[in-house]
């Protein structure tokens, strides 16, 4: 049977509303149910045990839930790209981790892609990706919503700050386009601690209108190859993402 991405994302949207119980404790059916599985099996030396999650935050649970749910452990662990022992996968920056070691991570939304969502202290949330198009894009999320009790629909703006970046699990129905080159029409993030100037033009002679800091978000809309190879983007103005090797957007 195909992993395909709309049964992942049909089964999501069912979720929509359900509540933890009692709320404000975090325990939840999502964290409850992988607890009975296998997917948090942890081994050191002759030892194994599940790392139960119940009543710890649960968006991670709640997506790799999804993922469990929909296609049973086996598969779940392939498109997830998960080990089967010493998951680490109910904590955001390693849910996004085991993406971006086989390169399925990057800047666009897709169908079905994991949306990492970061603060000043690093990744901290992580929802799944139902629609999107040139302006937002829409989620469904665990441990959100008032008082962070419950599975919701969200739509942000795709240039939002808190976005930072997605991972595309290895669905057999929908393959994410490369990432490695720069393109009109995708998001990327400043990377570099700043400030990157923004410029009339294409070139360091020309005279700086702004500038960016890392974790800024820029809409590219065009990409130019100055005379000396380097990589600038036409945003409002124009910055420059590669210099050298030097990268400063990503």
């Amino acid at each position: 049977m195909a992993n395909k991405a709309s049964d992942l994302v049909n089964y999501a949207l069912s979720q929509v509303g359900y509540c933890e119980d009692p709320k404000g404790s975090n325990k939840n059916k999502y964290a409850a149910y992988l607890d009975t599985t296998n997917w948090y099996l942890y081994k050191e030396g002759s030892r194994t045990w599940i790392h139960k999650i119940n009543e710890y935050d649960w968006c991670s649970g709640f997506a790799d839930c999804c993922a469990v749910k929909t296609f049973g452990l086996e598969q779940a662990r392939k498109i997830l790209n998960r080990p089967e022992y010493n998951n680490y996968g109910a904590v955001v920056k390693y849910s996004y981790n085991y993406l971006n070691k086989i390169g399925k991570t990057g800047k666009t939304p897709q169908y079905g892609a994991y949306i990492y969502f970061q603060n000043s202290a690093g990744l901290c949330h992580v929802g799944i990706v139902v629609s999107y198009n040139s302006d937002t894009v829409t989620t469904v999320e665990g441990n959100a919503g008032a008082g962070s009790n419950y599975v919701v629909k969200k739509t942000y703006k795709r240039l939002d700050n808190y976005i930072y970046g997605y991972g595309y699990p290895l669905y057999d129905d929908i393959k994410p386009e490369p990432t490695d080159d720069y393109k009109p029409g995708n998001i990327y993030n400043v990377t570099c601690k700043g400030p990157l100037r923004i410029r009339k033009g294409a070139g360091t002679t020309y005279d700086i209108i702004d500038d960016l800091y890392k974790g800024d978000k820029v809409l590219c809309k065009e990409v130019i190859k100055d005379k000396d190879g380097n990589t600038w983007l036409k945003i409002e103005g124009y910055t420059c993402a590669k210099y050298g090797k030097e990268v400063y957007i990503e």
